[in-house]
């Protein structure tokens, strides 16, 4: 019997840490009703934070760099889930936690 996996991937500001008129942006991961919070290290104006879209708008070279940085962030957690499912390894929190780090500090997945 195969279980139903449940998984998605939602980028958000932290408001309360707002500094400056930005605020960092953070991934969180939840996987069949568990879910963790990575820091993606980048920070965005709350102004130009488009929580729909989950990016920021604009065009300046910033703006850019930050969505392309989430989208690459986005296709490495991504490619963690694959490559557990190709290795018929169960996809947890955890295993989706320690995968995506490892690959995010260089290590591989």
């Amino acid at each position: 019997m195969q279980t139903q996996l449940t998984f998605s991937i939602l980028f958000w500001i932290k408001k309360n840490r707002i500094k400056n008129g930005k605020a960092p942006i953070n991934a969180r991961v939840t996987v069949n009703g568990n879910r963790i919070e990575l820091s993606t290290h980048r920070e965005a104006s709350v102004l130009d934070w488009d929580a729909r879209s989950q990016t920021v708008r604009g065009k300046s070279n910033e703006s850019k760099m930050i969505n392309f940085d989430l989208a690459f962030i986005k296709t490495k957690i991504l490619s963690c889930r694959s490559r557990l499912e190709a290795r018929n390894e169960i996809v947890t929190i955890e295993s989706i936690k320690r995968s995506t780090l490892e690959l995010l500090k260089g290590r591989g997945c």
